[in-house]
């Protein structure tokens, strides 16, 4: 039976590298984003917190002179928050993005698998039928020859 060998072979394993790099990419890009919203979490927490400890002080002494650094504080971290969740939502287009090169990646591989699968069954019964028809020719001559 003659081997089976697919044209296509080196294509095949160059789309596979390149699932292989782009799903390191996706990772990469998903690491990021969670470690940004890590960050954006954080902060709201602060802010939270600044504005406790705000809500505490006013029910005690509370100083002029710390409200406007309270206001500045609160200010400054809002100001902060809105340049991470704008991060953020950079950060998820990002992945988005490598998700879908991803996916596709995996797709055209895929294709080419299925093909190599189609070829490889088709290869196997051609061949199969090469070797039915050379032992019906060997029968057929011996009995020939026979007779």
């Amino acid at each position: 039976m003659k081997k089976f060998k697919y044209n296509l072979e080196s294509l095949l394993h160059l789309r596979g590298k390149k699932e292989v790099d782009l799903l390191q990419l996706y990772a990469s890009q998903i690491r990021v984003r969670v470690e940004s919203e890590n960050k954006y979490k954080k902060e709201l927490n602060r802010l939270e917190i600044v504005k406790d400890s705000i809500n505490n002080m006013r029910s005690g002494q509370f100083k002029p002179a710390d409200q406007s650094y309270y206001l500045s504080e609160i200010l400054r971290l809002q100001k902060l928050i809105d340049n991470l969740l704008e991060d953020l939502n950079k950060k998820e287009k990002n992945e988005e993005i490598a998700r879908k090169n991803y996916l596709n990646a995996r797709a055209e591989k895929g294709i080419l698998e299925k093909l190599k699968e189609r070829k490889r069954i088709h290869h196997f019964k051609e061949q199969t039928k090469l070797e039915q028809k050379l032992l019906d020719d060997i029968v057929s001559s011996s009995m020939t020859h026979k007779m």
